[in-house]
């Protein structure tokens, strides 16, 4: 009984947690949202790659709006229920990109020069204007967001800013500012969304994703990080001998001094990934004149082999054939031959102690570990 009390309360703690709790509506970002939209909405309007580097909100009057529109750019006037009205603003440099990207199919890392927005570039970025705030006011409905950012869509194009203010209405406004990155940081450029700040319209009843895209799914997500992971680097180790020695032993170690490796070591490499991750044992080889690795031709019984204890005072004369020189991890390409080590040590340099070789094949599971950027340390 005295260990359930604790448990009880702790429940009954949590609970309560969960009542007090405020609902989704409250804890949801609408600038965070308005980002996917925009990110989405260009990529399916015409293949335009955008991020956003950063975004905000706020509420401000008509006044203050005025001030944060741009001089040059596109003055998207939006028309919504309740004959509320709000504004979009592409500045002159992300305005450009939407219309390169629809025109040539690429984006210029020249920045584009000042100019006066003309009807037909109001045109080719109304279609992206809509299909950012649809999606905006499909993520947001069933919420009480939905209320002030439901039923607005693209009316005009607005070609200076003065009448602008004498066609809003004198309330207050939700501002959203996103800076973004196009095409990989070809450009960058602002958006700015400006709707009433006091919503005018019914909460809209939760709608379905837009076709191809189920519960926030991107059909093309997978593939496409599967191409990434598929091209990264694997940065894989090969430890050749490990022992243990007092820390007065390495004190006393000077240049020129050499520390026996056993031959046997070379049938017993031990190959490791990240955070010295075990991936299998090798055998040590020779491969057009480089030190190589034959995956999976170590013996199984070095997994658990102890590490040997090297006494003090040993002055590392090699008593037994070793291996001297430190090589340095090289890349093997997809079609380079592997070599397998005989029993002997062959003598020249620059591959000294490196054993004869013949072609192998890495089995199929050691394959997949290794990747095809496969490289080595000794």
């Amino acid at each position: 009984m005295a260990e359930r009390a604790p448990q009880n309360m702790l429940r009954r703690k949590l609970e309560a947690g969960c009542r007090a709790a405020p609902p989704a509506s409250r804890r949801l970002q609408p600038a965070k949202v308005l980002s996917s939209a925009l990110i989405k909405a260009a990529d399916a309007a015409s293949g335009l790659e955008v991020s956003v580097r950063s975004s905000s909100e706020r509420i401000a009057s008509l006044p203050d709006l005025l001030e944060c529109l741009p001089e040059n750019g596109l003055l998207a006037l939006l028309e919504g229920p309740g004959d509320g009205q709000g504004v979009m603003a592409l500045d002159i440099s992300a305005l450009s990109a939407v219309i390169e990207k629809q025109m040539t199919g690429s984006v210029a890392r020249k920045a584009p020069q000042s100019r006066r927005v003309t009807r037909t570039d109001a045109a080719l970025a109304a279609d992206l204007v809509d299909a950012t705030l649809q999606r905006f006011e499909t993520a947001l409905s069933g919420l009480e967001e939905s209320r002030w950012a439901s039923g607005f869509g693209y009316s005009s194009h607005i070609e200076d800013l003065r009448p602008l203010g004498l066609l809003l209405e004198e309330v207050d406004y939700r501002i959203f500012g996103l800076t973004l990155v196009i095409e990989g940081g070809a450009r960058e450029g602002e958006i700015l969304l400006a709707l009433p700040a006091q919503g005018r319209g019914q909460m809209v009843p939760p709608k379905a994703a837009p076709e191809g895209e189920k519960a926030g799914e991107d059909a093309t997500w997978a593939p496409r990080l599967e191409g990434q992971v598929l091209q990264g680097e694997v940065r894989l180790e090969a430890v050749l001998h490990q022992f243990r020695m007092p820390i007065s032993t390495i004190k006393a170690l000077k240049p020129g001094q050499e520390i026996p490796i056993p031959v046997a070591a070379l049938d017993d490499v031990r190959l490791a990934g990240a955070e010295d991750l075990p991936l299998g044992r090798c055998r040590l080889g020779r491969c057009q004149g480089h030190r190589a690795l034959r995956l999976g031709g170590g013996h199984a019984s070095g997994q658990g082999r102890e590490i040997p204890h090297v006494d003090e005072g040993n002055d590392f004369s090699p008593a037994a054939p070793c291996l001297s020189g430190t090589p340095q991890p090289r890349s093997v390409d997809g079609g380079t031959q592997f070599q397998e080590a005989t029993d002997t040590l062959p003598a020249p340099d620059p591959v000294a102690g490196m054993p004869d070789a013949i072609t192998v094949e890495a089995p199929e599971a050691a394959g997949r570990e290794a990747g095809s950027g496969l490289s080595g340390e000794a």
